[in-house]
């Protein structure tokens, strides 16, 4: 049996003390069912943060859909790493556009089952 966490969202691109640019993680996903279509992940170094119409150039299954089927979710860079760790799964809830993670169930010993 599985569980799932809503995660409010945030936004935003930083740069942190050494001059090094962070980009959160990018998550397409379909705006009917939450299911995501595609996670690009945390950035940090001499990036450059794309635009919509580059992600559909560069992920084919991105292009593939009509545009008006997707949405999009930036996080912040670090954002919900530790749950992106430990769940088995994620998805967005379309209506609030918050992040469901989902989670192994665990017994009183804290283990999986």
């Amino acid at each position: 049996m599985l569980s799932g966490i809503h995660k409010p969202l945030s936004h935003g691109t930083r740069s942190n003390r050494r001059n090094c640019t962070q980009i959160g993680a990018k998550l397409y996903y379909d705006n009917q069912t939450g299911d995501v279509i595609v996670m690009i992940g945390q950035r940090s170094g001499s990036v450059v943060p794309t635009t919509w119409d580059q992600d559909f150039e560069d992920y084919g299954v991105l292009a593939e859909r009509a545009p008006g089927t997707i949405g999009i979710l930036q996080l912040d860079y670090g954002d919900y790493e530790q749950d992106f760790a430990d769940s088995i799964g994620y998805r967005v809830d379309p209506d609030t556009q918050q992040i469901i993670f989902l989670y192994p169930n665990k017994d009183e010993d804290g283990i999986g089952s």
